[in-house]
C-alpha cells in the first residue's frame, strides 16, 4: 500500500532562462586505431580518450581541441572508407636486402624516415636503426631489429618488410603515409550517431574525403535536424595541397582544383577549410600536418560565439606553422598566395615582417551562396544559439491556452490573439535570449504575429526572430601625409 504524500521537486529551468548551453564543445568524427565505432564519448582528458580510442586523427584532433579550447570534446569513431596507405618508398640502401612497405595500415599521416645505424644480416641480431614519423623533426632513440624480418614502428602501425640479405650502416628509406579517411556515407553515419546522443556539443569537425557531394549531403542532414530543434554547424576540409605527397602542385593549380571541387557548393551551415598547417601532436609530440578545419574549430571553441576566429588581437593559432625552419612557405599561406579566400573556403595566413608573428585564420568563411547573410562562422554560431533558445522556450508553451481578442477583424472576420498574451510569450523568449546574446550581436528581437487566426484548428502562431549581427572590420584605408601643424584640443 502506498503512503499518501505530497512530493515537491525544484525545477532548475524556468521559461525566462536560456537552456543549458553546449557552446564551446566540439564533436570530432574521425578514424582511430581502436574503440567502438559510432558510439559518442565525452572526454576532458586526453589520456582517457587514448585509452578508449587509441592512436589516430580522432584522438589527436580531440587532444588539440581540449588543449586549446580548455573544454571537453565529444569523440565519435568513424568507419574509415579509405584505409591508411603508403606513398612511394624511396630508398638509399647499400645492403642486399630489399626493403618494402608492409600490409599494416598506418594510423595517421606520417613523413617516415628510417636510418640504419649498425648494419648486419637480416635474421641475425645486431642491426640497429632510428626512425622519425615527422620528416626528421623528432627522431627516435636507437632501436634493435633483432632477428625479425619485419618491423612495425611504435604508435603508428607503419610497417616495413626485409627480404633475406644485409643492411649497411647509413642505409635509409622514407615514405609518406596517408591517414584513414571517411567517405560521405561514413560521415553521415557519424552525424546520425550524434543526432541521437544527449551529450552536449555545439558543432562537428568531420575528417573525411570531402567533396561537393559531401557538402550537399551534410547540409541536407543538418536542415533535417533543425526541424527537430537541433541547430549545429559542421566543419570540413579539402584535400591537402601536394596530395598525395610528394606530388608537386603549384598554388594556382591547387586553387583551380578546389574551385572545380567546391565552386558550385553552397551551405549556411558548413565551413570548408583548405590545406592545413604543421603542429606538434598533444599525444605523441610528432610534428604532423593537420587540416585548417581543426585549427578553425579549436579557435572557435575557445572564444565567444560572436567573436571572429580571424580576430588578430586574439593571438596566433596555437602551435601552428605554415613555413619551414628558414621561414620559407611550406603549407599554403594566403598572404603570399591570395587565391583560396575568394573561393569561400577558410585558409591560413601569415603577416609580413613587422606584423604579428605566427599563423592566423584568414577569414572563417562559410560556403554560403553569394550575397548571403552568413558570411562567417560566427554568424552561424550566433544564429544557432538564438534558434535553440527560442525553440526550447517555445516548446514549453506548446498547447498553452491563450485568450482571443474580444472583437473580430472587421474586414476578414478572423479572431486574433489577445495582446497581453502575445506580449507574455514574446517576453519569455526575449528574456531568455538577453544574456547569451549580450555583446555577441548588435540587437535582437523575437516577435509574434498579431494576425494569425485563433479560430483555426490546429492553431498555429507565426513569429520572427531578428538578429542584427556585429560588423567585422576587414580592412583600414589610411592616407599618410605631412602637415604643417596638428590641432590639439586644449
Amino acid at each position: 500500500m502506498t503512503l499518501p504524500s505530497v512530493s515537491i521537486s525544484k525545477n532548475t529551468f524556468t521559461t525566462s532562462q536560456a537552456p543549458a548551453s553546449s557552446v564551446g564543445i566540439l564533436a570530432v568524427c574521425a578514424a582511430s586505431s581502436t574503440g567502438t565505432a559510432l558510439s559518442p564519448g565525452g572526454f576532458a582528458r586526453t589520456d582517457l580518450a587514448v585509452a578508449a580510442y587509441g592512436i589516430g586523427p580522432l584522438t589527436d584532433f580531440g587532444a588539440y581541441d581540449i588543449a586549446v579550447a580548455n573544454k571537453p570534446a565529444l569523440l565519435v569513431k568513424g568507419v574509415a572508407t579509405y584505409a591508411g596507405s603508403y606513398g612511394t618508398l624511396n630508398k638509399t640502401v647499400a645492403g642486399s636486402s630489399v626493403v618494402t612497405v608492409g600490409s599494416a595500415e598506418p594510423y595517421d599521416r606520417y613523413s617516415v624516415i628510417v636510418t640504419v645505424v649498425t648494419g648486419g644480416t637480416i635474421g641475425v641480431a645486431g642491426i640497429t636503426y632510428t626512425y622519425s614519423l615527422d620528416g626528421g623533426t623528432n627522431t627516435s632513440g636507437l632501436q634493435a631489429l633483432g632477428t625479425a624480418n619485419t618491423v612495425t614502428l611504435p604508435s603508428s602501425n607503419v610497417q616495413f618488410n626485409f627480404a633475406a640479405g644485409t643492411l649497411a650502416a647509413g642505409d635509409t628509406w622514407n615514405v609518406m603515409t596517408e591517414r584513414p579517411l571517411m567517405g560521405d556515407n561514413a560521415a553521415l553515419d557519424c552525424l546520425t550517431a550524434l543526432s541521437t546522443t544527449r551529450l552536449p556539443y555545439e558543432g562537428v569537425l568531420i575528417d573525411s574525403s570531402a567533396t561537393a557531394s559531401t557538402v550537399g549531403l551534410i547540409d541536407t542532414f543538418l536542415t533535417g535536424l533543425e526541424a527537430k530543434g537541433i541547430f549545429k554547424f559542421v566543419l570540413l576540409n579539402s584535400r591537402f595541397k601536394n596530395e598525395p605527397e610528394p606530388t608537386a602542385e603549384s598554388e594556382s593549380a591547387y586553387a583551380s582544383a578546389l574551385n572545380a571541387m567546391f565552386g558550385s557548393s553552397t551551405s549556411i551551415r558548413i565551413c570548408v577549410g583548405a590545406d592545413g598547417a604543421h603542429l606538434p601532436s598533444q599525444i605523441t609530440a610528432n610534428n604532423l600536418k593537420r587540416p585548417t578545419s581543426l585549427l578553425l574549430a579549436a579557435r572557435a571553441m575557445a572564444i565567444p560565439i560572436g567573436e571572429d576566429p580571424a580576430f588578430v588581437s586574439r593571438g596566433a593559432i596555437t602551435g601552428a606553422a605554415i613555413s619551414d625552419n628558414q621561414g620559407n612557405p611550406y603549407d599554403h599561406d594566403e598572404d603570399l598566395f591570395p587565391n583560396i579566400d575568394p573561393l569561400r573556403l577558410t585558409s591560413l595566413r601569415s603577416f609580413a615582417p613587422g606584423g604579428p608573428q605566427g599563423v592566423y585564420i584568414t577569414n572563417a568563411n562559410t560556403i554560403q551562396p553569394s550575397g548571403g547573410a552568413f558570411p562567417y562562422l560566427q554568424h552561424i554560431r550566433v544564429m544557432n544559439r538564438a534558434c535553440e533558445i527560442a525553440w526550447a522556450v517555445l516548446t514549453t508553451q506548446l498547447s498553452r491556452g491563450v485568450r482571443k481578442n474580444p472583437k473580430a477583424d472587421p474586414n476578414t472576420g478572423a479572431v486574433y490573439i489577445f495582446e497581453p498574451d502575445a506580449a507574455s510569450i514574446e517576453d519569455l523568449v526575449n528574456e531568455a535570449l538577453a544574456q547569451p546574446l549580450k555583446g555577441q550581436v548588435s540587437d535582437f528581437k523575437f516577435s509574434l504575429s498579431r494576425t494569425d487566426n485563433m479560430n483555426a484548428v490546429p492553431c498555429i502562431v507565426t513569429a520572427v526572430l531578428s538578429i542584427v549581427a556585429l560588423a567585422y572590420i576587414k580592412g583600414f584605408q589610411v592616407q599618410a601625409q605631412f602637415s604643417k601643424t596638428i590641432q590639439t584640443a586644449v
